[in-house]
């Protein structure tokens, strides 16, 4: 019965404390801030400072801090890429990364290290500059209907 209710507060007090904690938040002014993060959009992200609501938009924040993980925000220029645009930086970065093929209905030719297939999908695992071998830099999800073929193969 002990171990039960020591449990119990400990996930408790686990579940309170991960709520209380707030997100770091860092502007390209500069400027830190400190908040609960309870909205956010592709464009903005509502920020609790001291019980105020204020409204920060992401193509100001460099970096968000949940305490777990740490947010990168690239150039808002970057930002706007088109998804064409951003296939074809993709496979200019990892042209020399893979054995497989992947020919999008677009044209664009993508060369992952590794491919598994998911519900209707296909994942596309690159590695990049990782180091492990069951390691990857990046990893995109691709609905089968936008995808021509993989290793000369249609899906």
């Amino acid at each position: 019965m002990n171990k039960k209710i020591s449990v119990i507060l400990s996930l408790m007090f686990l579940f309170i404390s991960s709520s209380i904690f707030a997100e770091i938040i860092a502007l390209k002014s500069g400027k830190t801030i400190e908040g609960k993060i309870f909205e956010q959009t592709d464009k903005y992200i509502k920020v609790d400072i001291e019980g105020v609501p204020v409204t920060y938009y992401l193509d100001g924040v460099t970096c968000i801090d949940t305490g777990k993980v740490k947010i990168y925000f690239e150039d808002v220029e970057d930002l706007k890429m088109t998804e064409e645009e951003s296939l074809r930086e993709l496979a200019k970065k990892y042209k020399n990364d893979g054995k497989n093929t992947v020919v999008l209905k677009n044209g664009i030719k993508l060369f992952p290290f590794r491919i598994t297939r998911e519900q209707g999908a296909v994942m596309l695992m690159f590695r990049g500059d990782a180091k492990n071998e069951d390691e990857y830099e990046r990893a995109d999800m691709f609905p089968l209907n936008e995808i021509e073929t993989i290793n000369g193969i249609a899906p």
